[in-house]
């Protein structure tokens, strides 16, 4: 009898300490920083200055909800460093301690290449950055081609995220479009996702097949976001799950045609062509784990009409 009270004592305690100990930055993230000096660990945002032969003007790391979190340790908790000198990229750890109201994990932090503008400017005409901000309508095509590798584990995603305003000199966005890549971290959110609850402001369209991609496509408004969120989400959601994309680990070649997703979003009556797009954002989603990043080229090409 005693011998399985200690058992079961074994486990609980293994169970309550097991993602702390295996996500925690102390171990994966400072060993990782202090090894190799190809990468800079400032957490905030950084200028991407060495890297002129990338269309990228910064890159940052992004942490949302982190006053909430309750086991959250600056430094500790999470740690993003980003390659330097080599290729870009990024390696990052980060601990499960973001969970909702039904104590499920949820995603809190992303470090992200930002092209052109950030769509939280309040006036995108200052400091003008090459092609964008940029209207739909002036849009002819707008290629984007991205090769990267990635060796990780845990729950993240990585994605392209489109963001569009109504007016240049606002700073709340109108539109949220986020294009996932790799299939099996997003198949796992799949088995619910938030279109296919009932529900007023919700929807699934018509799947989209782009260059060698199969989507299927998500729709929340603001209004359902607002409700959901309570208050704290203010645009509408567009997702595009990828359903032909079984790798999580290895290379990734994406090329994709933006102006074909928004011609698609138009003829759904979702989106409108006097739209701003302030620029591209390339970002990876983390719920928890850790993961390795090398970007091997990364472009786009546009044409305007």
């Amino acid at each position: 009898m005693k011998i399985i009270f200690k058992i079961i004592i074994f486990i609980l305690i293994s169970q309550s300490f097991g993602f702390s100990k295996d996500y925690e930055v102390k171990k994966d993230f400072y060993d990782k920083a202090y090894s190799d000096l190809d990468y800079d660990c400032l957490q905030k945002r950084n200028e991407a200055k060495l890297w002129s032969n990338f269309p990228i003007n910064y890159y940052h790391a992004n942490i949302w909800n982190w006053r909430n979190i309750k086991n959250f340790e600056d430094g500790k908790t999470i740690g993003i460093c980003i390659k330097k000198r080599k290729r870009p990229g990024w390696y990052w750890t980060a601990s499960k301690v973001s969970v909702n109201n039904k104590n499920e994990v949820t995603s809190w932090a992303q470090p992200t290449y930002q092209i052109g503008k950030s769509p939280w400017n309040r006036d995108l005409d200052y400091k003008e950055t090459k092609d964008f901000p940029i209207h739909i309508k002036k849009i002819r095509s707008l290629n984007f081609a991205y090769n990267y590798v990635s060796l990780g584990e845990g729950y993240y995603n990585h994605n392209l995220t489109l963001w569009l305003k109504n007016n240049k000199s606002k700073k709340k966005v109108d539109y949220e479009i986020m294009l996932k890549f790799n299939g099996p971290q997003v198949d796992q959110y799949l088995r619910e996702p938030y279109c296919n609850k009932l529900g007023k402001g919700s929807k699934t369209l018509n799947d989209l097949i782009l260059e060698k991609m199969e989507f299927k496509v998500c729709h929340k408004t603001s209004e359902r976001n607002l409700f959901e969120s309570e208050g704290s989400i203010e645009w509408d959601t567009i997702i595009f799950y990828p359903q032909n994309l079984k790798n999580k680990n290895g290379e990734f070649d994406i090329e994709i045609e933006i102006k074909n997703i928004f011609n698609y979003l138009i003829q759904e009556n979702i989106l409108s062509e006097e739209l701003i797009l302030p620029g591209l954002e390339l970002n990876t989603e983390i719920w928890y784990g850790k993961e390795d990043l090398e970007i091997k080229s990364l472009s786009y090409t546009l044409l305007k009409n």
